[in-house]
């Protein structure tokens, strides 16, 4: 057996098992099975453990209507999360179109202000609250849904939350217009 393209020594039965993986267990891993006529190498299977850190909030609140376009995202969670360093956070619209992607491996970020790049970080950690910056505001009247890869929120330890995949875990809807002109 192999992680991450390292022998692991001492394991060479039919079954590579964890009783209790852990954070580190993560990885790539591969088998070479061989007999008198020769190998054969598995392909590669992805171990991702998880952490148990819950989301117990959101804001927007999901299904909620008239918000300002240029929100932030804040998630609340059970217990203090940090920043990860993989994964993505994608916003789509209500026509199933990214329109906002934040990729924590190109941490920090530049976000465009006025016609002036400045350089931010688009998730930043208070406590257990988790809030997400996006690059630009959301069009005015449209329906938005968040999904989160792991890895892009972690637990104390290092273990990724598992995130959220499912277009209609979170949503939201922005105001119909702008403000008036001169309030």
């Amino acid at each position: 057996w192999f992680k991450n393209g390292a022998l692991i020594p001492g394991a060479t039965g039919a079954l590579l098992s964890f009783r209790s993986a852990q954070a580190r267990d993560a990885g790539q891993y591969r088998v070479v099975i061989g007999n008198s006529s020769g190998s054969v190498t598995s392909s590669s299977a992805a171990l991702v453990v998880v952490s148990t850190v819950s989301a117990v909030g959101f804001r927007p609140y999901n299904l909620q209507s008239g918000i300002c376009s240029d929100t932030p995202l804040y998630i609340a969670f059970d217990r203090p999360p940090s920043v990860g360093t993989a994964g993505k956070l994608k916003v789509y619209n209500s026509q199933g179109a990214v329109v906002d992607t934040i990729d924590m491996a190109a941490s920090p970020q530049t976000r465009v202000i006025g016609g002036t790049p400045y350089v931010y970080y688009p998730i930043v950690v208070t406590g257990n609250m988790a809030a997400v910056y996006l690059h630009q505001q959301l069009p005015y009247n449209d329906t938005y849904s968040v999904k989160m890869d792991p890895g892009v929120l972690t637990d104390a330890s290092g273990a990724p939350f598992a995130g959220f995949a499912d277009t209609s875990f979170w949503n939201f809807t922005t105001r119909p217009g702008g403000p008036s002109a001169g309030t």
